[in-house]
């Protein structure tokens, strides 16, 4: 395959030498999932807070915000981290392969 190119999906997903990478390729459907998931985590943790004491709601609208907010920062940190270093072994072939061509050639 040339290096230019990327691979489709279904061959990354389906390549048991692993030389290419599925995860950066779905990491924004997994972003999305995140999101989501810290959505509906804060809106249980506001409506526990709400059922739990009187005037509940007041208290756990700002709690679940924070939530939300730390949730999605924590985890977009996680999957920049997870992206970073797939960059990194990507770079890392690429620098292997090109340093392998230049003693073939020199």
């Amino acid at each position: 395959m040339n290096s230019q190119q990327k691979p489709s999906f279904f061959s990354a997903l389906f390549d048991f030498s692993f030389s290419d990478f599925v995860t950066p390729q779905i990491i924004g459907v997994i972003y999305f999932l995140l999101m989501v998931l810290a959505g509906i985590y804060s809106l249980i943790m506001l409506f526990t807070i709400s059922a739990v004491a009187p005037g509940g709601f007041l208290l756990g609208l700002p709690a679940a915000a924070v939530m939300f907010i730390v949730s999605v920062v924590l985890g977009r940190m996680g999957l920049e981290v997870a992206v970073a270093l797939f960059r990194i072994a990507q770079n890392s072939t690429r620098i292997a392969r090109n340093s392998e061509a230049e003693r073939h050639q020199g």
